[in-house]
């Protein structure tokens, strides 16, 4: 049964999902900055939920079931994650869902060895990780209808040879989203990108189909111009 809320449990949601990295104001800056660049002690950065429970338990204001989601939001369904004295209980639907966007926000900004991953890579690894056990997997089906299998933002290579980037999702057919055009198959980047629609094209018989994700850092793309059509 998929989480369903009501609007004060989700304004809870929305203020546990501002304050769930608080705990790194109590960090070594140097420790936190180096996250970002792969380097950081992870055993040392894993004390940021116990020490954001201790920060928002001496404030004073904010609920047991807050404090709650963002000491809990790295504890996942198959008992992996932190902090250890989660009592072996699984997280919160609150906490689950918060964990979620917070994962796939990390896998965008900081990746593993690798580096940060495009939003499909992660949706695709996220996916991955759920059939194991790691997250809902009906949540996890939620998200991808939401973000689409290919989220906006993404730069996409089409069967017909163009380099698209994703500017709108399909949610019938999450995997034929609506694209701009940037440039042709023979290499050359169009003057203007033009907008084409996957899902209707297919509905018409014209089957054009995603075959790879690209890296986005390759291209010089106008992002405001994709986005005001």
């Amino acid at each position: 049964m998929l989480f369903r809320s009501n609007e004060g449990e989700l304004e809870k949601i929305g203020v546990a999902g501002l304050l769930h990295d608080v705990g790194y104001l109590r960090l070594p800056q140097n420790v936190v900055i180096a996250q970002w660049q792969g380097g950081s002690d992870s055993s040392l950065l894993q004390k940021h939920v116990v020490m954001a429970e201790t920060l928002l338990t001496r404030h004073g204001q904010f609920s047991s079931d807050i404090i709650r989601m963002v000491k809990n939001h790295h504890v996942y369904l198959d008992g992996s994650g932190y902090p250890e004295d989660s009592g072996g209980q699984p997280p919160s639907e609150s906490a689950q869902l918060l964990g979620m966007v917070d994962y796939f926000d990390e896998l965008l900004t900081i990746g593993g060895s690798a580096g940060a991953l495009p939003a499909a890579f992660a949706i695709r690894r996220m996916y991955q990780e759920a059939k194991k056990g790691k997250f809902s997997v009906p949540y996890m089906d939620a998200m991808i209808r939401i973000l689409g299998v290919f989220p906006v933002g993404t730069v996409v290579q089409l069967s017909t040879g163009e380099q698209a980037i994703v500017v709108k999702q399909n949610t019938d057919i999450g995997v034929k989203p609506q694209v701009e055009i940037f440039q042709s198959p023979d290499g050359k980047i169009l003057e203007a990108p033009q907008r084409w629609d996957l899902a209707e094209d297919a509905n018409s018989g014209h089957d054009v189909s995603i075959t790879r994700v690209l890296d986005p850092t390759e291209y010089s793309i106008d992002l405001q111009e994709c986005f005001q059509s």
